[in-house]
């Protein structure tokens, strides 16, 4: 909720905590450093603009590479969802938007249940709807 105060997405607060996990953090005291240290970075705020958007590139890709599946779960997945693993990096690249990438993903996702399964998940489904929803918002204001 302090993210959301101040002005950080709930979908980059969802990847970054997700990437902690990943790498192996469990308990909240990770999450109270990389508060600390977040919160020490505001010194730094007027200097951010010189930073070209190019410069994230690095930081994209190594996000990615920690959220991608170990080859033994990649060969358990659905062809479609493979489309949607491999297209969400590439829309992150192309758009520097983890939204849209995660609206891919998610649309992806939806579309394969459905034609495999002839339904899909609902709350998949919800939230596609509004992650759909938020970024068509952000192209009207």
């Amino acid at each position: 909720m302090a993210a959301s105060f101040l002005g950080t997405t709930s979908i980059v607060a969802f990847v970054e905590s997700a990437v902690g996990i990943g790498a192996g953090a469990r308990t909240g005291l990770s999450s109270v450093v990389c508060g600390a240290l977040m919160a020490a970075c505001f010194l730094l705020i007027p200097f951010i603009h010189y930073i070209p958007s190019a410069a994230t590139f690095g930081a994209l890709v190594f996000v990615g590479l920690r959220l991608c599946p170990s080859l033994e779960q990649w060969k358990k997945f659905p062809s479609i969802e493979k489309i949607a693993l491999i297209s969400m990096p590439l829309v992150t690249l192309a758009t520097f938007s983890l939204d849209k990438a995660m609206l891919v993903g998610f649309a992806l996702t939806s579309i394969g249940q459905f034609v495999q399964f002839g339904k899909m998940n609902p709350y998949l489904a919800g939230s596609t709807a509004l992650l759909a929803l938020s970024i068509g918002l952000q192209f009207t204001f």
